[in-house]
């Protein structure tokens, strides 16, 4: 698994976590995914998550985005190119429910 947080805003910021095979498998076996905030550097500590993205792109994506990001671009945006949720265009999901019973 990987974690790569993204400051949004001042004293705001994502984490954008990139499941990777591994990691489906484990889930699969009902093994849980959990994200560690407390592992990140000090910096992100200081500020407040807004927002978790994940995804689970393929192995080929994960290296191309990897070389984009030691590069200086942007390759979460790369990694999320299918994003249906739009915000920029006044898209909105709807909001968190619990499960049918």
């Amino acid at each position: 698994m990987m974690l790569i947080p993204f400051e949004i805003g001042p004293g705001e910021y994502n984490v954008f976590v990139i499941l990777e095979a591994e990691n489906l498998a484990r889930m699969k076996d009902n093994d849980p995914a959990q994200v560690d905030l407390w592992k990140l550097p000090e910096k992100w500590n200081e500020m407040k998550l807004r927002t978790i993205i994940i995804s689970s792109p393929n192995e080929s994506d994960i290296a191309k985005a990897c070389k984009m990001m030691n590069a200086g671009h942007p390759g979460m945006e790369y990694l999320s190119r299918g994003f249906a949720f739009k915000p920029e265009h006044g898209d909105s999901d709807l909001p968190y429910s619990r499960a049918a019973k």
